[in-house]
């Protein structure tokens, strides 16, 4: 496995959903924000820890 290659897909993957999130912001409930924002920030932790 290319660790460059995963770090760069997993990156845009982060990107793309935290794009989504602020597109989204002011039309979904804080509770499905949270619960994204959550799960966005798990995956860039994951990113640094391994």
């Amino acid at each position: 496995m290319d660790i460059f290659k995963y770090l760069e897909d997993e990156g845009s993957r982060i990107s793309e959903r935290l794009t989504d999130t602020a597109k989204n912001y002011s039309t979904w409930t804080m509770d499905r924000i949270f619960e994204k924002i959550k799960k966005d920030f798990q995956g860039i932790k994951t990113i640094f820890s391994t």
